[in-house]
């Protein structure tokens, strides 16, 4: 599950990396396993369980990559995880995402020799990407499903959430001339700004 990997190291972390280049990856964990379990009337304790879930759930923190580069590459035969995986990705980013790029490989398998690992072109991507180091991040948008998994980006943490398991949103800009902060949260109990 390496491209899967990428794509929740990615989502989870998107401090730590300029880029991300899911190979053959699917979604989420739960795309892998057939999709997210749900229940059309969940009991309280039912609706606890399903929130249990959305930390491994990579749409629902998808936009904390919008600052990173991604590099989308996957095989056009691939038998192991379908192709509509990579193109349902990059119909989602394309709604939003000013920095993503998106390759195909015709008639290629899941594993397609270290190519598909190392693809040229990927490696040239990611040679063309930088992260601005925090001081110089002058906006943090930042989602999370459980601040145990992940809870900071940049200068900014969630420290405890109104609700568990909901996920936790922060939009915030700093002025440094200023010093002042302005921004909004949603399921936001504790805010740290370091």
């Amino acid at each position: 599950m390496g491209g899967h990997g990428a794509w929740h190291i990615g989502v989870t972390r998107p401090d730590q990396f300029a880029a991300i280049g899911p190979s053959s990856g699917w979604i989420s964990y739960w795309s892998y396993g057939g999709g997210m379990p749900s229940m059309e009337t969940p009991s309280d304790i039912e609706a606890l369980l399903l929130r249990g879930y959305s930390a491994s759930d990579t749409l629902k923190l998808l936009t904390n990559i919008t600052g990173d580069g991604v590099y989308i590459l996957h095989g056009g035969a691939d038998q192991t995880v379908p192709i509509a995986q990579a193109r349902f990705m990059r119909t989602r980013l394309a709604a939003f995402h000013p920095n993503f790029a998106y390759f195909e490989q015709p008639a290629a398998d899941h594993w397609w020799g270290n190519e598909c690992c190392d693809w040229p072109r990927m490696m040239e991507f990611f040679r063309e990407q930088t992260a601005p180091s925090n001081a110089d991040q002058t906006f943090v948008d930042f989602t999370t499903a459980n601040p145990a998994v992940s809870n900071s980006c940049n200068w900014i943490s969630i420290e405890a959430q109104q609700e568990q398991l909901e996920p936790s949103h922060v939009a915030i800009r700093q002025n440094t001339e200023t010093r002042t902060f302005v921004g909004n949260t949603a399921n936001v109990a504790r805010l740290a700004i370091d």
